[in-house]
């Protein structure tokens, strides 16, 4: 059986906090375990190319939503999640590569519609 994981902020975060050098070395091989190749599509898609660690980031997390067929993600990243354009995009390269679900970026105020059944 597939191995579904939910990815709290705070493993997240450590990647850009130096206080706790130990846990920033164990969080960034945590995540360079879960490096997807849909991340790297996003980065050339969606941000041209342009690398930083806040992108990566942003790009890991709708990769793995669609590898483990989570529909909907709920962020206050309007910059880079919450924007139709990039959805567009991460959905277009979500079809390119074989995924047929169409994930969903939107703020708190709008997941409301969803059924938490």
């Amino acid at each position: 059986m597939k191995k579904k994981l939910y990815v709290e902020t705070s493993v997240w975060n450590q990647l850009e906090h130096t206080d706790r050098p130990e846990w920033q070395e164990t969080a960034q091989q945590f995540i360079a375990t879960l490096k997807v190749v849909l991340t790297d599509k996003f980065m050339v898609s969606a941000f041209n190319g342009r690398h930083s660690q806040r992108l990566y980031n942003d790009c890991s997390h709708v990769a793995i939503a669609t590898i483990n067929g989570i529909k909907h993600i709920v962020s206050f990243n309007c910059k880079r999640l919450v924007n139709d354009q990039r959805i567009d995009g991460f959905n277009a390269i979500n079809l390119q590569n074989g995924y047929d679900h169409i994930v969903d970026i939107c703020t708190p105020e709008k997941s409301n519609r969803f059924s938490m059944e």
